[in-house]
Parts: structure tokens; C-alpha cells; sequence
């Protein structure tokens, strides 16, 4: 595999399907060219990209919005619960 532009994209992408040997699971061996350089990588065109692309955004513009409501009742509910605790309002 020669190392280019999209080895950058590539290696993460495929690093876990790549046999390390791990002894006892708390090393972790250095990762060279040697060992990079039999694995195979498939990189799609273009197209695939957008396609996928186009398929994922509407979850993350659901995701974006959870994420800001979140935000906003949390903010509520640190607000909203001392005045609960201390008598403040009461819940009918």
C-alpha cells in the first residue's frame, strides 16, 4: 500500500481488522509501515461518499437538535429545581 492523501482516511478506518499481537492486552506495539503495508483497502469513488453523506444528514441534524433541547432543559431544570426545593413553586 503506498502511503498517500488517503492513507489518512484509510489506515484509521482499517487499523482494527489488522492483527496486532497483543500479549496480555495492556501494550500497545508500534505501529509502522512494515505493518501497515500488506493490508488491503477498498476506496470508494465519489459518489458513494455523497451517497452516504446524503443518507446520514438527516440524523445529524436530529442529533443537532436533541443535542441544543438537551441543552435548553437542563438549563430549565437548573433553574426550575431550587425554587422546587426551597418552597419557591409547587407543582399542582
Amino acid at each position: 500500500m503506498k502511503f498517500n492523501e488517503d492513507s489518512r482516511v484509510k489506515i484509521p478506518a482499517i487499523l482494527h481488522l489488522m492483527p496486532l499481537g497483543y500479549e496480555d492486552g495492556s501494550e500497545q506495539p508500534q505501529i509502522t509501515r512494515a505493518n501497515l503495508e500488506g493490508l488491503k483497502a477498498i476506496c470508494p469513488d465519489m459518489s458513494v461518499g455523497a451517497k452516504l453523506n446524503e443518507a446520514c444528514t438527516p440524523g445529524r441534524l436530529l442529533r443537532q437538535l436533541l443535542v441544543q433541547q438537551n441543552q435548553e432543559l437542563t438549563e430549565l431544570r437548573d433553574w426550575l429545581l431550587p425554587m422546587l426545593m426551597n418552597g419557591q413553586v409547587t407543582v399542582v
